[in-house]
């Protein structure tokens, strides 16, 4: 799981890196004390998303330290849904908001998806076949077939509560069987003669 920073000011102002579908989250990142390469022991301010980024790595780790069952996509999940909400940032970031690792830690997300099916049985004429997911917010999944006659239509990386829409090819002659994964979990497509079908 990939979670893209923006950065704020000391104030909550946007500074930059910002994207309302690009950029999950804003952190602190003007101004900010550092180490500098100037010796082993110089320090100064710098500014940019080389600063806001070190938040979010620690605050992911500080994550991962209290709660190693978390997945990445629960990590990730977590740092977005617990952001303080700011007018400045909604439309201009997923979330909607700036880091905050200490409602993170009290409130973690559980990435657990729930699918409609397991199994899917579809006649030989083929057809278009739905599976809807049921996940907390900003739980991003993927959905993938083993097999070129299932083709996945919907988008690459799906979040939350979603549907999976399928194309099953025609198949007039043979019993067929692929898989098809969705955030880990495995649904089994059967497609067969069926009587009118």
């Amino acid at each position: 799981s990939i979670l893209s920073v923006g950065g704020s000011t000391s104030t909550d102002a946007r500074a930059f890196n910002y994207g309302a579908e690009s950029v999950d989250l804003a952190a602190p990142g003007v101004g900010i004390l550092s180490t500098t390469n100037g010796s082993n022991s110089s320090y100064g301010n710098s500014s940019g998303t080389s600063m806001s980024a070190p938040h979010v790595s620690g605050a992911a780790a500080l994550l991962a330290a209290e709660y190693p069952q978390l997945s990445a996509a629960s990590l990730k999940a977590t740092l977005m849904n617990s952001v303080d909400k700011l007018p400045q940032f909604e439309g201009f970031n997923k979330s909607g908001g700036r880091l905050n690792i200490f409602n993170a830690m009290k409130s973690p997300t559980i990435c657990d998806l729930q699918l409609s099916a397991k199994s899917v049985e579809v006649g030989t004429k083929g057809g278009i076949v739905d599976i809807d997911v049921q996940a907390p917010p900003n739980c991003e999944f993927t959905a993938r077939s083993n097999a070129i006659w299932v083709r996945v239509l919907t988008r690459q990386v799906l979040s939350g509560n979603a549907r999976v829409k399928l194309h099953i090819a025609v198949n007039s002659t043979i019993t067929r069987n692929a898989t098809l994964t969705i955030g880990g979990q495995e649904v089994t497509i059967n497609q067969y003669r069926r009587r009118g079908f």
